[in-house]
């Protein structure tokens, strides 16, 4: 009786290895898969990529590994937003990685990166109700994450661009600060040792001079626009390009209305600007903005700051978000324009253009 119970179970236990070995070189598999699109992808390889993942679909779609799901949806989502520039399936493909993410486990500073991206993917579409309902959904899962206030940052100016398109002339202002609010407190926390507390009281202060700066401005009496121009400053450090537009198109704006000339410190606006709006994909924005930046900076001659360091500017966003062909052709335009105080530029421009080039 024993010997045949013997004869069974080893080889039930052979079957079972077997089946366990499996699982796992699936497993190894996908994720070298997963790699290999990855890289294809930052190489540009798009059309490789997409073929890579095509392979594994049905696996990775039926697979009960929620994390082989999400990277999957994760990576046909940049394929069709990068390559194929669809961002209709781009939305459908990250709001399938996110769903997949399950409400149990803690969230990540990369998963609110990605819902950041859905909900400007969605406002991209039109679809500001759906952008509305993701922001706040998202905002209140990562209110847990202790440091989730530069991902908290983007979900407020998402919020602030819903209730603008909708008319409000309110809530936009309110989103709008606290966006601006959370991208300083990430670049002070960032890069200074301090205690919240010296954080919060630091802050407080700046706020208040700025506050009573905006009470008493006028031409003789500019500092807000200064004050403006260090608030974007930061929040530029700080990498939230949607609200550094939007403080850089402000300051703008309001020295523009009130027929001021800039001071040396709030002219940086023209240059925040130009380069967010290029490093956020947003090219022919920053292209309408240049000829207003050139006749500005022609009224200074003593700053030299030409056309050629505007499209530096430019050219610097497209490179830093890895968009080199079009980085390659600002500065080719850059390096055909500067004059002979720019030396130094001059020198720079070749090995940009041979950095691109090498990711290409």
């Amino acid at each position: 009786m024993f010997q045949n119970m013997e004869k069974v179970k080893y080889p039930f236990l052979v079957l079972f290895f077997l089946f366990v070995y499996k699982l796992h070189a699936e497993d190894v598999n996908l994720q070298l898969a997963f790699s290999m699109a990855t890289m294809s992808i930052q190489n540009g390889d798009y059309a490789g990529a997409r073929k890579m993942l095509e392979k594994i679909s049905t696996q990775c779609e039926r697979s009960a590994d929620w994390e082989i799901r999400y990277k999957y949806y994760l990576l046909n989502g940049d394929i069709y937003y990068a390559y194929d520039k669809d961002v209709r399936r781009f939305n459908q493909y990250y709001q399938q990685a996110l769903d997949a993410y399950p409400l149990s486990i803690p969230l990540t500073q990369e998963f609110l990166s990605n819902a950041a991206n859905l909900c400007w993917g969605l406002i991209d579409d039109e679809c500001y109700e759906q952008a509305e309902k993701q922001a706040a959904r998202y905002l209140v899962r990562g209110s847990s994450l202790a440091d989730s206030c530069l991902y908290s940052s983007a979900l407020f100016s998402v919020l602030a661009k819903c209730y603008e398109q909708r008319g409000d002339t309110i809530m936009p202002m309110h989103f709008h600060d606290k966006a601006q609010e959370l991208a300083i407190r990430y670049h002070i926390l960032t890069t200074k040792a301090d205690s919240i507390a010296i954080y919060n009281d630091r802050l407080d202060r700046f706020k208040q001079t700025m506050n009573a700066a905006k009470a008493r401005f006028s031409k003789k009496m500019p500092n807000y626009l200064l004050m403006l121009n260090e608030y974007c400053d930061m929040i530029a450090q700080a990498g939230n390009l949607h609200e550094t537009i939007y403080l850089a198109e402000k300051t703008i704006t309001l020295a523009t209305n009130m027929h001021m000339d800039y001071l040396d410190g709030a002219c940086d606006a023209y240059f925040y600007l130009l380069y967010s709006y290029a490093s956020n994909k947003q090219l022919h924005e920053a292209e309408r903005a240049l000829l207003p930046a050139v006749e500005y900076f022609s009224r200074f001659p003593q700053k030299q700051v030409n056309e050629a360091v505007l499209l530096y500017q430019i050219g610097l966003g497209l490179m830093d978000s890895e968009q080199y062909p079009e980085a390659i052709s600002y500065f080719e335009r850059t390096r055909k324009l500067w004059n002979v105080n720019q030396q130094e530029y001059r020198k720079m421009i070749p090995q940009l253009i041979k950095q691109c080039k090498e990711h290409l």
